[in-house]
């Protein structure tokens, strides 16, 4: 079957919003070592947050009978409340505090969920401040929704730790949101 297209047999293009918008530097890098290693070249890869084990067995079988249980079907579109729950329990052991139910969502990745929490926060033309360096996925996010970005430092010399100051200073009446990653992407702290 031929691709559909418009009238004249020209594909329709992305609208304007769209135009800019490049893939994931670290996806750009990954694409290269795997050109390199299929080079017969050693590399050690550091451009994406991707372990250097298998998934543990447990994990993978519990995914392989939760299949082979049927349970292929639509969840609740916040989660499931087992997971919410132990997402919360999660959060008490490594952060010290029980966020409430209603504070998680859980998304397909963390692209999705920086995604639809600037989609749901800001407007077109609004601002966000985000930690330089910082994670990709904030820039592409907010080209996507159409929010500008502005940069608060994370110096190694302070532990790249915000400086609250710079940070008070950059805040304006179109500040959205301040994104604070913790632990920082990809500085670790």
């Amino acid at each position: 079957m031929p691709p559909l297209t418009r009238a004249g047999n020209q594909m329709p293009t992305l609208p304007n919003h769209l135009s800019g918008l490049q893939g994931q530097p670290m996806f750009q890098i990954l694409a290269e070592c795997n050109r390199l290693e299929g080079e017969g070249q050693f590399i050690r890869h550091f451009e994406l947050g991707d372990p250097d084990f298998d998934t543990p067995s447990q994990i993978t079988e519990a995914a392989i009978n939760s299949l082979q249980s049927g349970i292929t079907h639509y969840q609740p579109a916040r989660g499931k409340q087992s997971l919410i729950e132990a997402i919360r329990a999660t959060t008490k052991k490594s952060r010290g505090f029980i966020p409430d139910a209603e504070q998680i969502t859980v998304t397909t990745g963390a692209n999705a969920g920086i995604f639809c929490s600037l989609q749901a926060i800001a407007e077109p033309g609004s601002e966000v401040l985000l930690p330089d360096p910082y994670f990709p996925s904030y820039i592409a996010a907010a080209a996507l929704c159409g929010i500008n970005c502005k940069y608060y430092r994370l110096d190694a010399a302070c532990g790249f730790q915000p400086d609250i100051d710079h940070l008070s200073s950059l805040v304006n009446e179109n500040t959205r949101a301040i994104l604070i990653n913790s632990p920082a992407n990809p500085t670790g702290k």
